[in-house]
Protein backbone atom coordinates (compact mmCIF):
# COMPACT_ATOMS: atom_id res chain seq x y z
CA UNK A 1 0.00 0.00 0.00
CA UNK A 2 1.51 3.39 -1.21
CA UNK A 3 2.03 5.99 1.75
CA UNK A 4 0.88 9.25 1.59
CA UNK A 5 0.71 12.48 3.51
CA UNK A 6 -2.80 12.95 4.92
CA UNK A 7 -4.83 15.99 4.67
CA UNK A 8 -4.10 16.77 8.15
CA UNK A 9 -0.56 16.80 8.16
CA UNK A 10 -0.19 19.08 4.95
CA UNK A 11 -2.55 21.27 6.67
CA UNK A 12 0.00 21.55 10.00
CA UNK A 13 2.57 21.64 7.29
CA UNK A 14 1.13 24.65 5.79
CA UNK A 15 0.31 26.25 9.23
CA UNK A 16 3.80 25.28 10.53
CA UNK A 17 5.67 27.08 7.60
CA UNK A 18 7.31 23.78 6.95
CA UNK A 19 7.57 22.33 9.78
CA UNK A 20 5.36 20.26 12.54
CA UNK A 21 5.96 18.30 15.38
CA UNK A 22 4.63 14.62 16.79
CA UNK A 23 2.69 16.50 19.54
CA UNK A 24 1.26 18.13 16.96
CA UNK A 25 0.07 15.04 14.53
CA UNK A 26 -1.20 13.62 17.75
CA UNK A 27 -3.81 16.86 18.94
CA UNK A 28 -4.76 16.50 14.61
CA UNK A 29 -5.58 12.79 15.01
CA UNK A 30 -2.23 11.30 13.45
CA UNK A 31 -0.65 9.02 15.55
CA UNK A 32 3.18 8.56 15.62
CA UNK A 33 3.33 5.37 14.15
CA UNK A 34 1.74 6.63 11.52
CA UNK A 35 4.27 9.65 11.11
CA UNK A 36 7.14 7.69 11.51
CA UNK A 37 5.70 4.96 8.47
CA UNK A 38 6.20 8.60 6.69
CA UNK A 39 9.74 9.05 7.43
CA UNK A 40 10.60 5.34 6.34
CA UNK A 41 9.17 5.97 3.17
CA UNK A 42 11.08 8.78 2.62
CA UNK A 43 7.92 11.58 2.51
CA UNK A 44 9.44 13.28 5.70
CA UNK A 45 12.80 13.94 7.44
CA UNK A 46 13.67 14.59 10.54
CA UNK A 47 14.78 18.30 11.41
CA UNK A 48 14.39 17.65 15.13
CA UNK A 49 13.67 15.21 17.58
CA UNK A 50 10.44 14.75 16.93
CA UNK A 51 10.02 17.78 14.11
CA UNK A 52 8.91 17.07 10.65
CA UNK A 53 9.45 18.23 7.38
CA UNK A 54 8.53 17.39 3.92
CA UNK A 55 11.19 15.57 1.79
CA UNK A 56 9.52 17.03 -1.23
CA UNK A 57 9.20 20.62 -0.25
CA UNK A 58 13.36 20.35 1.03
CA UNK A 59 14.33 19.28 -1.72
CA UNK A 60 12.52 21.72 -3.89
CA UNK A 61 13.45 24.78 -1.55
CA UNK A 62 16.57 27.06 -2.27
CA UNK A 63 19.21 26.29 0.14
CA UNK A 64 18.55 29.55 2.52
CA UNK A 65 14.69 28.62 2.55
CA UNK A 66 15.59 24.58 3.56
CA UNK A 67 17.74 25.94 5.79
CA UNK A 68 15.50 28.26 7.88
CA UNK A 69 12.89 25.05 7.49
CA UNK A 70 15.33 23.17 9.44
CA UNK A 71 16.39 25.76 11.70
CA UNK A 72 12.54 26.25 12.49
CA UNK A 73 12.13 22.58 13.16
CA UNK A 74 15.67 22.05 15.68
CA UNK A 75 14.26 25.21 17.99
CA UNK A 76 10.61 23.81 18.12
CA UNK A 77 11.85 20.32 18.70
CA UNK A 78 13.83 21.81 22.14
CA UNK A 79 12.36 20.90 25.53
CA UNK A 80 14.32 23.81 26.81
CA UNK A 81 14.03 27.03 25.79
CA UNK A 82 15.97 27.68 22.70
CA UNK A 83 16.05 30.94 20.49
CA UNK A 84 17.56 30.95 16.99
CA UNK A 85 20.39 32.70 16.61
CA UNK A 86 22.68 33.70 13.95
CA UNK A 87 22.31 32.38 10.15
CA UNK A 88 19.26 30.43 11.33
CA UNK A 89 17.60 34.17 12.58
CA UNK A 90 18.64 35.86 9.55
CA UNK A 91 17.05 33.05 7.42
CA UNK A 92 13.88 32.35 9.49
CA UNK A 93 13.19 36.65 9.13
CA UNK A 94 13.31 36.18 5.13
CA UNK A 95 16.38 38.40 4.53
CA UNK A 96 18.62 38.55 2.35
CA UNK A 97 21.84 36.55 2.41
CA UNK A 98 25.02 36.16 0.56
CA UNK A 99 26.79 32.51 0.32
CA UNK A 100 25.90 29.50 1.21
CA UNK A 101 24.13 27.97 4.88
CA UNK A 102 26.04 26.94 7.85
CA UNK A 103 25.95 23.13 7.86
CA UNK A 104 23.66 23.04 10.94
CA UNK A 105 21.10 25.51 12.51
CA UNK A 106 22.01 27.53 15.08
CA UNK A 107 20.37 28.38 18.42
CA UNK A 108 21.14 30.21 21.77
CA UNK A 109 19.90 29.20 24.99
CA UNK A 110 19.27 32.13 27.78
CA UNK A 111 22.01 31.44 30.27
CA UNK A 112 24.49 33.19 32.68
CA UNK A 113 26.70 30.55 32.81
CA UNK A 114 27.02 27.39 30.47
CA UNK A 115 29.32 24.01 29.88
CA UNK A 116 30.06 25.35 25.77
CA UNK A 117 27.76 24.79 23.15
CA UNK A 118 25.87 21.58 22.60
CA UNK A 119 25.81 20.41 19.48
CA UNK A 120 23.43 17.44 17.75
CA UNK A 121 22.79 15.98 14.42
CA UNK A 122 20.28 18.72 14.07
CA UNK A 123 21.74 21.61 15.16
CA UNK A 124 24.19 23.60 17.98
CA UNK A 125 22.75 25.63 21.04
CA UNK A 126 25.08 27.90 22.89
CA UNK A 127 24.20 29.22 26.11
CA UNK A 128 24.49 33.39 26.48
CA UNK A 129 24.11 35.82 28.86
CA UNK A 130 21.07 37.20 27.30
CA UNK A 131 19.12 39.89 28.27
CA UNK A 132 15.02 39.67 27.98
CA UNK A 133 14.79 42.53 25.57
CA UNK A 134 16.31 40.56 23.37
CA UNK A 135 14.12 37.86 23.35
CA UNK A 136 11.66 37.67 20.53
CA UNK A 137 9.29 35.52 18.40
CA UNK A 138 8.60 35.11 14.51
CA UNK A 139 5.97 33.59 12.92
CA UNK A 140 5.66 31.31 16.32
CA UNK A 141 9.26 30.10 16.64
CA UNK A 142 11.53 31.86 19.21
CA UNK A 143 14.12 33.43 18.14
CA UNK A 144 16.62 36.97 19.12
CA UNK A 145 15.69 40.05 18.76
CA UNK A 146 16.75 42.30 15.40
CA UNK A 147 19.14 43.99 16.72
CA UNK A 148 21.08 41.34 19.24
CA UNK A 149 21.31 39.24 15.96
CA UNK A 150 22.62 41.82 13.88
CA UNK A 151 25.65 42.32 16.32
CA UNK A 152 26.37 39.22 17.20
CA UNK A 153 26.45 37.96 14.03
CA UNK A 154 28.89 40.71 13.03
CA UNK A 155 31.31 39.45 15.61
CA UNK A 156 32.16 36.38 13.90
CA UNK A 157 30.51 36.65 9.84
CA UNK A 158 32.25 38.09 6.75
CA UNK A 159 31.68 41.97 6.95
CA UNK A 160 30.35 42.30 3.60
CA UNK A 161 27.35 39.53 4.18
CA UNK A 162 26.85 40.90 8.16
CA UNK A 163 26.59 44.50 6.12
CA UNK A 164 24.02 42.95 4.16
CA UNK A 165 21.96 41.94 6.93
CA UNK A 166 22.44 45.42 9.17
CA UNK A 167 21.37 47.19 6.23
CA UNK A 168 17.67 45.08 5.86
CA UNK A 169 17.13 44.99 9.47
CA UNK A 170 17.41 48.95 9.68
CA UNK A 171 15.48 49.40 6.47
CA UNK A 172 12.96 47.19 7.91
CA UNK A 173 12.29 49.67 10.44
CA UNK A 174 14.76 48.79 13.62
CA UNK A 175 16.54 51.80 14.91
CA UNK A 176 20.24 52.39 14.32
CA UNK A 177 19.84 53.07 18.34
CA UNK A 178 18.89 49.53 19.15
CA UNK A 179 21.69 48.26 17.67
CA UNK A 180 24.03 50.50 19.27
CA UNK A 181 22.35 49.40 22.34
CA UNK A 182 22.94 45.78 21.89
CA UNK A 183 26.68 46.67 20.67
CA UNK A 184 27.08 48.24 24.32
CA UNK A 185 26.06 45.04 25.54
CA UNK A 186 28.06 42.78 23.55
CA UNK A 187 30.88 45.18 24.21
CA UNK A 188 34.28 43.31 25.04
CA UNK A 189 33.00 39.73 23.67
CA UNK A 190 35.30 38.22 20.95
CA UNK A 191 34.52 40.25 17.39
CA UNK A 192 32.76 43.28 19.12
CA UNK A 193 35.50 46.05 16.78
CA UNK A 194 33.96 43.90 13.92
CA UNK A 195 30.41 44.57 15.05
CA UNK A 196 31.27 48.27 15.85
CA UNK A 197 32.63 48.40 12.17
CA UNK A 198 29.36 47.13 10.54
CA UNK A 199 26.91 48.73 13.06
CA UNK A 200 29.08 52.36 11.88
CA UNK A 201 28.26 51.68 7.95
CA UNK A 202 25.48 50.18 8.08
CA UNK A 203 22.24 52.59 6.25
CA UNK A 204 18.53 51.57 6.72
CA UNK A 205 18.05 53.94 3.24
CA UNK A 206 19.74 50.63 0.97
CA UNK A 207 17.21 48.65 -0.07
CA UNK A 208 18.53 45.37 -1.91
CA UNK A 209 22.43 43.30 -1.53
CA UNK A 210 23.33 45.18 -4.25
CA UNK A 211 23.02 48.37 -3.09
CA UNK A 212 24.63 47.87 0.15
CA UNK A 213 27.47 45.88 -2.10
CA UNK A 214 27.79 49.25 -4.03
CA UNK A 215 28.03 51.32 -1.25
CA UNK A 216 30.55 49.20 0.06
CA UNK A 217 32.59 49.91 -3.11
CA UNK A 218 33.07 53.48 -2.08
CA UNK A 219 33.71 52.11 2.01
CA UNK A 220 36.30 50.19 0.91
CA UNK A 221 37.76 52.26 -1.83
CA UNK A 222 38.07 55.31 0.59
CA UNK A 223 35.54 57.05 -1.69
CA UNK A 224 32.73 59.67 -0.76
CA UNK A 225 29.98 57.29 0.53
CA UNK A 226 27.21 58.58 -1.69
CA UNK A 227 23.42 58.60 -0.36
CA UNK A 228 21.04 56.08 -0.59
CA UNK A 229 17.61 56.27 -2.18
CA UNK A 230 16.70 59.76 -2.40
CA UNK A 231 15.55 62.02 -4.47
CA UNK A 232 15.84 64.42 -7.13
CA UNK A 233 13.92 66.17 -9.76
CA UNK A 234 13.57 69.75 -11.23
CA UNK A 235 12.41 71.88 -8.45
CA UNK A 236 10.65 68.96 -6.96
CA UNK A 237 11.44 65.24 -6.22
CA UNK A 238 10.65 63.37 -9.49
CA UNK A 239 13.04 60.65 -9.88
CA UNK A 240 14.30 58.47 -6.81
CA UNK A 241 18.04 57.31 -7.37
CA UNK A 242 20.00 54.77 -5.67
CA UNK A 243 23.08 56.33 -4.88
CA UNK A 244 23.66 60.19 -5.29
CA UNK A 245 26.75 62.26 -4.90
CA UNK A 246 25.38 65.69 -3.98
CA UNK A 247 28.08 67.65 -4.13
CA UNK A 248 29.58 66.30 -7.78
CA UNK A 249 26.53 65.81 -8.96
CA UNK A 250 26.78 62.17 -10.04
CA UNK A 251 24.17 59.46 -9.62
CA UNK A 252 24.97 55.41 -9.89
CA UNK A 253 22.31 52.65 -10.85
CA UNK A 254 22.37 49.40 -9.46
CA UNK A 255 20.83 47.04 -12.47
CA UNK A 256 19.81 44.07 -10.01
CA UNK A 257 16.95 41.38 -11.54
CA UNK A 258 14.00 42.26 -9.15
CA UNK A 259 13.35 45.16 -11.59
CA UNK A 260 12.82 42.81 -14.01
CA UNK A 261 10.47 40.44 -11.58
CA UNK A 262 6.75 39.67 -13.57
CA UNK A 263 7.81 42.88 -16.25
CA UNK A 264 8.72 43.05 -19.94
CA UNK A 265 12.05 43.22 -19.98
CA UNK A 266 12.39 45.48 -23.41
CA UNK A 267 10.03 47.65 -21.74
CA UNK A 268 12.07 48.11 -18.57
CA UNK A 269 15.11 48.83 -20.61
CA UNK A 270 13.23 51.29 -22.47
CA UNK A 271 11.56 52.63 -19.37
CA UNK A 272 15.28 52.92 -17.61
CA UNK A 273 16.80 54.68 -21.06
CA UNK A 274 14.08 57.08 -20.88
CA UNK A 275 14.45 57.89 -17.27
CA UNK A 276 18.19 58.20 -17.42
CA UNK A 277 18.15 60.75 -20.06
CA UNK A 278 15.60 62.98 -17.96
CA UNK A 279 18.07 62.45 -15.28
CA UNK A 280 21.00 63.90 -17.26
CA UNK A 281 18.86 66.93 -18.72
CA UNK A 282 19.03 67.82 -14.33
CA UNK A 283 22.49 68.17 -14.97
CA UNK A 284 23.46 65.00 -13.50
CA UNK A 285 25.85 62.20 -14.90
CA UNK A 286 25.14 58.71 -14.28
CA UNK A 287 26.59 55.53 -13.77
CA UNK A 288 25.20 52.13 -13.61
CA UNK A 289 26.75 48.86 -12.61
CA UNK A 290 25.29 44.99 -11.82
CA UNK A 291 25.34 42.51 -9.65
CA UNK A 292 29.00 40.91 -11.24
CA UNK A 293 30.95 44.06 -10.43
CA UNK A 294 29.21 44.61 -7.12
CA UNK A 295 29.62 41.00 -5.97
CA UNK A 296 32.75 40.03 -7.17
CA UNK A 297 35.13 42.93 -8.47
CA UNK A 298 34.20 45.41 -6.07
CA UNK A 299 37.90 46.86 -6.63
CA UNK A 300 36.72 47.31 -10.31
CA UNK A 301 33.75 49.27 -9.50
CA UNK A 302 35.34 51.41 -7.22
CA UNK A 303 37.71 52.34 -9.97
CA UNK A 304 34.45 53.39 -12.17
CA UNK A 305 33.36 55.44 -9.18
CA UNK A 306 36.62 57.16 -9.16
CA UNK A 307 36.63 57.76 -12.39
CA UNK A 308 33.19 59.07 -12.98
CA UNK A 309 33.85 61.57 -9.48
CA UNK A 310 37.08 62.49 -11.28
CA UNK A 311 35.24 63.56 -14.22
CA UNK A 312 32.50 65.37 -12.19
CA UNK A 313 34.81 67.38 -9.32
CA UNK A 314 32.72 69.05 -6.51
CA UNK A 315 30.97 71.88 -7.36
CA UNK A 316 30.34 75.31 -5.02
CA UNK A 317 26.51 74.06 -4.56
CA UNK A 318 25.05 70.75 -4.86
CA UNK A 319 22.17 69.05 -6.30
CA UNK A 320 18.89 69.72 -4.87
CA UNK A 321 17.42 66.40 -3.64
CA UNK A 322 14.78 65.42 -1.29
CA UNK A 323 14.83 62.57 1.19
CA UNK A 324 10.91 61.19 0.05
CA UNK A 325 9.04 62.38 -2.55
CA UNK A 326 7.29 65.31 -0.57
CA UNK A 327 8.91 68.46 -1.85
CA UNK A 328 8.01 70.15 1.77
CA UNK A 329 10.16 67.93 3.39
CA UNK A 330 13.98 69.23 3.21
CA UNK A 331 17.05 66.80 3.12
CA UNK A 332 17.42 67.50 6.45
CA UNK A 333 14.21 66.60 7.75
CA UNK A 334 12.46 70.00 8.12
CA UNK A 335 8.69 70.98 7.17
CA UNK A 336 8.75 73.52 4.58
CA UNK A 337 5.15 73.66 3.99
Amino acid sequence: MRVRIPSPILGLLTSGRGVFTARDAELAGVSADRVQRMARAGLLQRVGRGAYAATEQLAAASPWAAFAIRSRGFVMSRTKLALAAGWSAVALRGLPCIGAPPALPIAVHPARTGSGAQRTRYGIVHPRDLPCEHHGSYAGCPIVGAAWMVVDLARTADRTAALVVADAVLHGGTAVTSLRDALNQLSGWPGSDAATWVVAHADGRSESALETLGRLACIDGCLPVPLSNVWVGPGYPLYRVDHLWPWHWVVAEGDGALKYRGRDPAQVIAAEKERQWQIRRLGLDVTRYGWQLAAHRREELAARFRAVLADNPVRSTPIPWWPTDSPFITHDGRDVA
